[in-house]
């Protein structure tokens, strides 16, 4: 009974489009590589960008995230400091685009209150 269970869920979460495959979409979207090159440092600053991909699940089904975090070095009232943030919301099953978020200059604390 646990084994077809563990298939079942195993099937719904395999989606023609896999984390790779996202993360490739989000780098493509002319709005997405627009705001990354024009608020994101230069690499010889050599800032830390992160990037991750996950799948969320959400009251309308599930969607790929996908993040891109520039880290700015700076401390305000002895916490880390601003970040730029792109993410992108994606479709795993027809590759759309459903959302983008865009920020500049924002704290990690302000954003995840946002999302």
């Amino acid at each position: 009974m646990k084994e077809e269970k563990r298939k079942q869920i195993q099937e719904e979460l395999t989606f023609p489009i896999t984390p790779s495959l996202a993360l490739k979409l989000a780098l493509e979207d002319a709005e997405m590589s627009h705001f990354i090159k024009t608020n994101f440092s230069y690499p010889e600053q050599r800032t830390r960008i992160i990037s991750q991909k996950k799948l969320s699940r959400q009251e309308k089904g599930y969607r790929w995230i996908v993040e891109f975090k520039e880290e700015i070095p700076l401390f305000l009232n002895g916490k880390n400091g601003l970040m730029n943030i792109a993410r992108i919301e994606i479709d795993p099953l027809k590759g759309k685009i459903i959302r983008r978020l865009f920020f500049s200059y924002i704290l990690e604390e302000e954003y995840q209150k946002s999302v």
